[in-house]
């Protein structure tokens, strides 16, 4: 009987179960479109526009006054996932503002090298302090961090906007002081955390499972997706199409009750007549639908069945004299 319970809570579950075919016209992934849109979402005009002003300033007379530009940049440097060139002119600020800083020289060398490489930087562009210290400073202390601790299968991962290779999942190296870490999985919310290692850490952060609705009552699981186009499969119960801000029903499936589900058999199945009207003729239908839920329920009652008999041969006889 609870096998039996099971088996029915199973097909109940699986009517809300929904499955992100497509999107769009290039039949992308939910991870494949949610990383092109987050890198067409970065202000890259802007953003090399602020720092052109920046460095012009710098090699002006007024060289002084560029410290607050270059602070304007760096404010940004986790506010997105952005592409190589900005990384690159993020890195250049945090240097230039530690050529002007000389309190805080150390922390910005550090945090320039959380977007570039020592062997990226174009040392004759800095003062010799600057070359110094970057020659003798030591790599960052980082602690290594299993991603498969937020989300089993990640698609995708981005530490400070550089993307991360699948073979070091298992043993990201999270650099110390702030952190721009992204997530992306098929079935997931996407995860953009900024913070320090121990507040990733602490178990306060967690990935939610995209909420697609059900045959009857469809969502958007994500915002990103409001503009696009897309199709929804909710467990062979129906398939759905998202266009133009509204969901479509294919002609061809249509949502199923659990009791539809456990018990098929209706007036079409069984063949239904109907009388003619006047001029109209007979109609008569005879089209068998099976459905591949009432297989697999007979094969499990039979199962039981089968167990149940079995365990009443092993059980001892009693033998009555008269």
């Amino acid at each position: 009987m609870r096998v039996l319970l099971f088996i029915i809570c199973i097909l109940q579950s699986s009517i809300s179960a929904a499955k992100l075919v497509e999107i769009g016209l290039g039949k992308k992934s939910f991870s494949d479109y949610y990383l092109e849109h987050l890198l067409n979402d970065v202000p890259s005009k802007s953003f090399n526009q602020s720092f052109l002003n920046a460095v012009k300033l710098f090699e002006s007379e007024d060289a002084h006054k560029s410290y607050r530009l270059f602070r304007d940049i760096t404010d940004s440097a986790y506010q997105y996932d952005w592409g190589p060139l900005e990384r690159k002119a993020i890195a250049y600020s945090f240097l230039r503002l530690a050529e002007q800083d000389a309190n805080r020289e150390s922390f910005y060398i550090r945090e320039a090298l959380k977007f570039t490489k020592k062997e990226e930087i174009f040392l004759d562009n800095f003062n010799d302090n600057i070359k110094q210290k970057l020659s003798s400073l030591k790599d960052s202390t980082s602690i290594p961090v299993s991603l498969f601790h937020f989300l089993e299968n990640p698609t995708y991962v981005i530490l400070n906007g550089k993307k991360i290779p699948e073979s070091k999942y298992a043993s990201l190296q999270i650099p110390r002081g702030t952190v721009r870490l992204s997530i992306i999985g098929d079935n997931t919310e996407p995860l953009h955390f900024v913070g320090t290692r121990s507040k990733l850490l602490s178990g306060s952060v967690g990935i939610k499972t995209l909420d697609w609705g059900n045959c009857l009552n469809p969502k958007i699981a994500h915002s990103s997706l409001t503009h696009s186009e897309f199709k929804l499969n909710f467990h062979r119960q129906c398939r759905l199409s998202y266009k133009s801000g509204a969901f479509e029903r294919h002609q061809n499936l249509k949502p199923r009750t659990t009791s539809e589900i456990l018990y098929p058999k209706t007036l079409e199945q069984i063949g239904a007549t109907k009388e003619p009207r006047g001029d109209v003729a007979s109609i008569r239908t005879n089209t068998q639908i099976t459905s591949p839920w009432k297989k697999y329920l007979w094969w499990s009652l039979g199962i039981l069945a089968g167990a149940y008999i079995v365990e009443q041969n092993k059980a001892p006889k009693r033998v009555v004299y008269k």
